[in-house]
Protein backbone atom coordinates (compact mmCIF):
# COMPACT_ATOMS: atom_id res chain seq x y z
CA UNK A 1 0.00 0.00 0.00
CA UNK A 2 1.14 3.62 -0.80
CA UNK A 3 1.98 5.58 2.17
CA UNK A 4 2.34 9.17 2.83
CA UNK A 5 6.04 8.40 3.59
CA UNK A 6 6.40 6.74 0.16
CA UNK A 7 5.16 9.75 -1.50
CA UNK A 8 7.52 12.45 0.20
CA UNK A 9 10.71 11.83 -1.85
CA UNK A 10 8.69 13.03 -4.76
CA UNK A 11 7.07 16.02 -3.35
CA UNK A 12 10.94 16.78 -2.20
CA UNK A 13 11.91 16.44 -5.59
CA UNK A 14 9.84 19.23 -7.39
CA UNK A 15 9.66 21.36 -4.42
CA UNK A 16 13.75 21.36 -5.49
CA UNK A 17 12.36 22.31 -8.82
CA UNK A 18 10.40 24.47 -8.18
CA UNK A 19 13.10 26.45 -6.42
CA UNK A 20 14.81 27.19 -9.23
CA UNK A 21 11.73 27.68 -11.49
CA UNK A 22 11.11 31.51 -11.97
CA UNK A 23 7.60 31.32 -14.25
CA UNK A 24 4.33 32.09 -12.06
CA UNK A 25 2.89 29.44 -13.75
CA UNK A 26 4.13 27.14 -11.17
CA UNK A 27 2.61 28.80 -8.68
CA UNK A 28 -0.55 26.38 -7.88
CA UNK A 29 2.55 23.24 -7.47
CA UNK A 30 4.23 25.73 -4.75
CA UNK A 31 0.53 26.20 -3.57
CA UNK A 32 0.01 22.07 -3.24
CA UNK A 33 3.56 21.65 -1.67
CA UNK A 34 2.97 24.30 1.04
CA UNK A 35 0.00 22.78 2.18
CA UNK A 36 1.46 18.79 2.21
CA UNK A 37 4.07 20.74 4.34
CA UNK A 38 1.87 21.92 6.91
CA UNK A 39 -0.19 18.49 7.46
CA UNK A 40 -3.01 18.35 5.23
CA UNK A 41 -4.02 15.91 2.55
CA UNK A 42 -1.01 13.97 1.28
CA UNK A 43 -2.14 11.23 -1.31
CA UNK A 44 -2.58 10.09 -4.70
CA UNK A 45 -4.74 12.60 -5.02
CA UNK A 46 -2.70 15.10 -4.16
CA UNK A 47 0.37 13.95 -6.17
CA UNK A 48 -1.92 13.77 -9.65
CA UNK A 49 -2.26 18.12 -9.29
CA UNK A 50 1.48 17.60 -10.02
CA UNK A 51 1.83 14.94 -12.22
CA UNK A 52 -0.03 13.58 -15.29
CA UNK A 53 -1.32 9.68 -14.75
CA UNK A 54 1.75 8.11 -16.78
CA UNK A 55 4.50 10.30 -14.92
CA UNK A 56 2.86 9.68 -11.85
CA UNK A 57 2.99 5.76 -12.44
CA UNK A 58 6.97 6.57 -13.60
CA UNK A 59 7.69 7.91 -10.44
CA UNK A 60 6.15 5.58 -8.51
CA UNK A 61 7.60 2.94 -10.59
CA UNK A 62 11.45 4.71 -9.98
CA UNK A 63 11.15 5.30 -6.52
CA UNK A 64 9.48 1.61 -4.75
CA UNK A 65 9.28 -0.45 -7.65
CA UNK A 66 6.80 -1.97 -10.45
CA UNK A 67 4.52 -3.57 -7.39
CA UNK A 68 3.10 -0.56 -6.27
CA UNK A 69 1.63 0.58 -9.53
CA UNK A 70 -1.83 -1.76 -8.53
CA UNK A 71 -2.12 0.42 -5.16
CA UNK A 72 -2.66 4.04 -7.31
CA UNK A 73 -6.21 4.44 -7.73
CA UNK A 74 -5.55 5.23 -11.15
CA UNK A 75 -7.46 3.12 -13.63
CA UNK A 76 -6.51 0.14 -15.52
CA UNK A 77 -6.17 1.59 -18.71
CA UNK A 78 -3.62 4.14 -17.79
CA UNK A 79 -1.04 1.27 -16.00
CA UNK A 80 -1.48 -0.61 -19.31
CA UNK A 81 -0.35 2.06 -21.47
CA UNK A 82 2.23 3.05 -18.71
CA UNK A 83 3.75 -0.60 -19.05
CA UNK A 84 4.12 -0.87 -22.91
CA UNK A 85 5.51 2.74 -23.59
CA UNK A 86 9.04 3.53 -22.51
CA UNK A 87 8.53 6.19 -19.63
CA UNK A 88 12.64 7.44 -19.94
CA UNK A 89 11.37 9.34 -23.09
CA UNK A 90 9.16 12.15 -23.33
CA UNK A 91 7.07 13.20 -26.83
CA UNK A 92 6.13 16.39 -27.50
CA UNK A 93 5.11 18.80 -29.89
CA UNK A 94 5.02 22.46 -30.41
CA UNK A 95 4.50 25.01 -32.99
CA UNK A 96 5.85 28.54 -33.73
CA UNK A 97 2.62 29.79 -34.66
CA UNK A 98 1.19 31.27 -31.55
CA UNK A 99 2.09 31.79 -27.93
CA UNK A 100 0.30 29.78 -25.67
CA UNK A 101 -1.63 28.40 -28.10
CA UNK A 102 1.04 26.32 -30.31
CA UNK A 103 3.77 26.47 -27.70
CA UNK A 104 3.74 26.31 -23.58
CA UNK A 105 3.92 30.39 -22.30
CA UNK A 106 7.72 29.67 -20.40
CA UNK A 107 10.58 31.60 -20.94
CA UNK A 108 12.78 28.47 -22.41
CA UNK A 109 9.91 28.26 -25.15
CA UNK A 110 9.49 31.56 -25.82
CA UNK A 111 13.63 31.56 -26.39
CA UNK A 112 13.52 28.84 -28.35
CA UNK A 113 10.53 29.94 -30.67
CA UNK A 114 9.60 33.07 -30.12
CA UNK A 115 12.28 34.19 -32.76
CA UNK A 116 10.86 33.34 -36.82
CA UNK A 117 14.64 33.47 -37.84
CA UNK A 118 16.35 31.64 -35.30
CA UNK A 119 14.78 28.83 -34.24
CA UNK A 120 16.51 26.56 -32.05
CA UNK A 121 15.07 23.28 -32.92
CA UNK A 122 16.54 23.83 -36.35
CA UNK A 123 19.87 24.16 -34.79
CA UNK A 124 21.61 21.13 -35.61
CA UNK A 125 24.72 21.65 -33.15
CA UNK A 126 22.12 23.00 -30.31
CA UNK A 127 19.66 19.43 -30.98
CA UNK A 128 22.75 17.15 -30.98
CA UNK A 129 24.99 18.32 -28.06
CA UNK A 130 21.34 18.24 -26.03
CA UNK A 131 20.62 14.55 -27.42
CA UNK A 132 17.11 15.12 -29.39
CA UNK A 133 15.30 13.60 -32.13
CA UNK A 134 13.71 16.62 -33.83
CA UNK A 135 11.50 16.58 -37.01
CA UNK A 136 10.59 19.46 -38.42
CA UNK A 137 8.55 20.94 -41.44
CA UNK A 138 6.10 23.57 -42.41
CA UNK A 139 2.53 23.61 -41.44
CA UNK A 140 0.82 26.73 -43.77
CA UNK A 141 3.40 29.71 -42.15
CA UNK A 142 4.35 27.94 -39.18
CA UNK A 143 6.84 25.86 -38.50
CA UNK A 144 6.07 22.81 -36.21
CA UNK A 145 8.52 20.65 -34.36
CA UNK A 146 8.15 16.66 -32.83
CA UNK A 147 10.48 16.56 -30.04
CA UNK A 148 11.57 12.74 -28.70
CA UNK A 149 14.02 13.68 -25.66
CA UNK A 150 15.07 11.90 -22.47
CA UNK A 151 12.67 12.54 -19.51
CA UNK A 152 15.99 13.96 -18.22
CA UNK A 153 16.61 16.53 -20.43
CA UNK A 154 12.57 17.36 -20.08
CA UNK A 155 12.66 17.52 -16.28
CA UNK A 156 15.61 20.57 -16.38
CA UNK A 157 14.31 22.48 -19.26
CA UNK A 158 10.73 22.05 -19.41
CA UNK A 159 8.96 19.86 -16.36
CA UNK A 160 6.29 21.98 -16.84
CA UNK A 161 5.11 19.24 -19.35
CA UNK A 162 4.78 16.69 -16.92
CA UNK A 163 2.83 18.41 -14.79
CA UNK A 164 -1.56 18.69 -14.66
CA UNK A 165 -0.96 22.64 -14.65
CA UNK A 166 -3.14 24.94 -16.37
CA UNK A 167 -1.80 28.29 -17.62
CA UNK A 168 -3.62 31.21 -19.00
CA UNK A 169 -3.22 33.60 -22.00
CA UNK A 170 -4.33 36.08 -24.14
CA UNK A 171 -5.16 36.79 -27.31
CA UNK A 172 -6.91 39.69 -29.67
CA UNK A 173 -10.45 38.74 -31.46
CA UNK A 174 -12.14 41.55 -33.14
CA UNK A 175 -9.63 44.03 -31.67
CA UNK A 176 -10.51 42.64 -28.07
CA UNK A 177 -8.29 40.78 -26.02
CA UNK A 178 -9.62 37.54 -24.77
CA UNK A 179 -8.31 35.20 -22.38
CA UNK A 180 -7.69 31.65 -22.71
CA UNK A 181 -6.45 28.31 -20.94
CA UNK A 182 -4.82 25.80 -21.32
CA UNK A 183 -3.02 22.83 -20.00
CA UNK A 184 1.14 22.22 -20.50
CA UNK A 185 0.17 18.30 -20.69
CA UNK A 186 -1.65 18.94 -23.88
CA UNK A 187 1.67 19.16 -25.90
CA UNK A 188 2.72 15.73 -25.00
CA UNK A 189 1.93 12.38 -27.01
CA UNK A 190 2.25 9.02 -25.98
CA UNK A 191 3.26 6.46 -28.14
CA UNK A 192 1.11 3.65 -29.33
CA UNK A 193 3.01 0.43 -29.55
CA UNK A 194 0.18 -2.24 -30.61
CA UNK A 195 -1.03 -5.08 -28.63
CA UNK A 196 2.00 -6.81 -29.53
CA UNK A 197 4.48 -3.77 -28.28
CA UNK A 198 6.33 -4.50 -31.94
CA UNK A 199 6.06 -1.54 -33.45
CA UNK A 200 6.77 1.98 -32.74
CA UNK A 201 3.72 4.49 -33.27
CA UNK A 202 2.94 8.25 -32.43
CA UNK A 203 1.75 10.97 -34.04
CA UNK A 204 1.27 14.84 -33.22
CA UNK A 205 -2.05 16.79 -33.79
CA UNK A 206 -1.61 16.85 -37.39
CA UNK A 207 -0.89 13.17 -38.01
CA UNK A 208 2.86 13.83 -38.64
CA UNK A 209 5.21 10.65 -36.96
CA UNK A 210 7.55 11.21 -34.11
CA UNK A 211 11.03 10.01 -34.34
CA UNK A 212 11.29 6.95 -32.54
CA UNK A 213 14.65 7.79 -29.89
CA UNK A 214 17.33 6.24 -31.25
CA UNK A 215 20.90 7.20 -31.70
CA UNK A 216 20.43 7.21 -35.28
CA UNK A 217 17.54 9.72 -34.80
CA UNK A 218 19.53 12.12 -33.05
CA UNK A 219 19.95 15.36 -35.12
CA UNK A 220 17.18 17.39 -36.94
CA UNK A 221 15.18 15.54 -39.79
CA UNK A 222 12.88 17.74 -41.82
CA UNK A 223 9.83 16.20 -42.71
CA UNK A 224 7.49 17.05 -45.65
CA UNK A 225 3.59 15.41 -46.03
CA UNK A 226 3.51 13.20 -48.97
CA UNK A 227 0.83 14.53 -51.45
CA UNK A 228 -2.40 13.18 -51.61
CA UNK A 229 -2.62 11.21 -54.99
CA UNK A 230 -5.85 13.00 -56.95
CA UNK A 231 -8.18 10.94 -58.42
CA UNK A 232 -7.97 9.88 -61.94
CA UNK A 233 -10.28 11.92 -64.35
CA UNK A 234 -13.40 9.96 -65.31
CA UNK A 235 -12.90 9.04 -69.70
CA UNK A 236 -15.59 10.60 -71.62
CA UNK A 237 -18.20 8.20 -73.37
CA UNK A 238 -17.46 7.71 -76.77
CA UNK A 239 -20.28 9.15 -79.19
CA UNK A 240 -22.53 6.37 -79.88
CA UNK A 241 -22.44 4.66 -77.07
CA UNK A 242 -25.28 3.07 -75.00
CA UNK A 243 -27.89 5.92 -73.52
CA UNK A 244 -26.70 8.59 -76.39
CA UNK A 245 -29.17 10.00 -78.28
Amino acid sequence: MITPEMLKPLIDKWEGILEIAPDKSYEPARNVIRDTRTGTKFSMELLSKLYTPQNVLYELDKQFGSEHLFDSDLPDAVIQDFNRMDSGIIYFSVNNWMYGQDYPPTENFRKWLGNDLNQTFQNEEWVKENKLCVRCGFVDMSQNYLVSAPREWVEKNCPELLTNFEYTYTSIINGKEVEHKGKYSKFVYSPDYGPDCDEFKCEDRFGWPFLEYKEENIGVHWYEEEPEEEPEPEEDEPEGSVGSV
